[in-house]
């Protein structure tokens, strides 16, 4: 875990989405929302210290083909 955050309790997770999001979570969904968002938080802390600062975004361009037509 990052030395910045606390990790992420089941008793903060139960608040934000009662509080935030009116969500009740219980029992064993609490604690497999809270692993999840605890994982998802711990990835960002680890992208946050790459250096990457100099480098540009990739673009990404997918089309999608609407009515059956191909774009030509």
């Amino acid at each position: 875990m990052s030395k910045n955050r606390k990790t992420i309790r089941p008793e903060t997770m139960r608040a934000v989405a009662d509080e935030m999001a009116g969500i009740k979570l219980r029992g064993d969904e609490l604690e497999a929302r809270t692993a999840v968002m605890e994982a998802l938080t711990e990835s960002i802390a680890a992208l946050r210290t790459l250096p990457l600062r100099d480098i540009e975004p990739a673009v990404v361009f997918q089309p999608v083909e609407r009515g059956g037509r191909k774009s030509s």
